[in-house]
């Protein structure tokens, strides 16, 4: 299944923007190092980040922007909060693959 999700504020800058929209699907591509993906965290709800470190229970996620949550205030995400890797960017003004 795709599923469709908008980007809400500047952590994830210069990869996505606010107001950006993100096209994920756990079939398409596997949630690998360096992958965009959009998780059900407990505390922060529905995010887009990009996977810092895979590991055999889970994975640790990072912000692209400084300015964004540290990867040890999100702390391991386990594979069942995964909502789904993203596989296509659509741009406030274009669009693009990830």
């Amino acid at each position: 299944m795709i599923k469709i999700f908008r980007v809400s504020g500047g952590s994830m800058s210069p990869a996505l923007n606010h107001g950006d929209y993100v096209l994920a699907s756990r079939w398409f591509l596997k949630p690998e190092a360096g992958r965009l993906v959009v998780v059900r965290h407990g505390k922060l709800g529905i995010i887009v980040k990009r996977i810092a470190e895979k590991t055999s229970q889970g994975f640790w996620l990072k912000s692209d922007n400084a300015l964004g949550s540290s990867t040890s205030s999100m702390g391991m995400i386990s594979y069942g909060q995964l909502m789904g890797t993203v596989f296509f960017i659509i741009r406030k003004n274009k669009t693009t693959p990830s």
